[in-house]
């Protein structure tokens, strides 16, 4: 699973960077799909991603995006360690997400 509009919320208002939420709001949106984010990457429009292993998409139909977004962000990716930003790691290796699920803030490109 990757982080939905429902998901991105609170970064979207907390912060004064571009922020998307993936899968749109309820996570089943193709939108935005590996291929675009490759695209962003190699354009250097998008450098973190914060993915999640929490529940799949809300709505039938998005599974298929998610997957391959997801295994686009672990193969291309670099997990952030949390001591990096400041984050924390209760009982795991990742932050949770407030829908469930850890989450994870991965570097992208250079």
């Amino acid at each position: 699973m990757n982080t939905p509009a429902m998901g991105a919320a609170a970064y979207i208002m907390s912060s004064d960077e571009t922020v998307i939420g993936m899968g749109g709001f309820m996570g089943a949106d193709p939108a935005p799909s590996a291929a675009r984010l490759d695209r962003w990457v190699r354009a250097g429009e998008l450098r973190y991603v914060l993915s999640g292993s929490g529940p799949e998409p809300l709505m039938p139909g998005g599974r298929g995006a998610a997957q391959a977004r997801t295994a686009w962000i672990s193969g291309t990716c670099t997990a952030v360690p949390a001591a990096e930003y400041g984050g924390t790691t209760p009982s795991g290796t990742s932050a949770r997400s407030p829908f469930g699920g850890a989450q994870t803030l991965y570097r992208c490109g250079t």
